[in-house]
């Protein structure tokens, strides 16, 4: 599912209210869902963002961590990808 099509099913809570999401041409009819829609852009962009300052900084901390202890080089990276994936969402 697209950005796009996960707001027009949360703006049309489930699709129970297609009229919330009608367009003329590529813009929204109703002004709230427009609004609606540039919001979820830049929300999504910034958890994007958070998401990987998230990451980058568990890559680190696991990487120096193995570094600290003279681990090989592609063990290391092996196991910061694991604690990437691993990686419990935060707030």
């Amino acid at each position: 599912m697209t950005m796009r099509e996960e707001f027009e099913q949360w703006m049309s809570d489930e699709g129970q209210w297609p009229a919330a999401v009608e367009k003329t041409g590529a813009e929204y009819k109703l002004s709230t869902a427009a609004t609606g829609w540039t919001v979820w852009q830049a929300a999504y962009a910034a958890g994007q963002r958070a998401e990987r300052e998230a990451c980058a900084v568990t890559a680190w901390n696991t990487g120096m961590d193995l570094h600290m202890k003279q681990s090989d080089a592609r063990e290391i990276g092996s196991l910061c990808a694991a604690a990437i994936r691993n990686r419990k969402e935060q707030g």
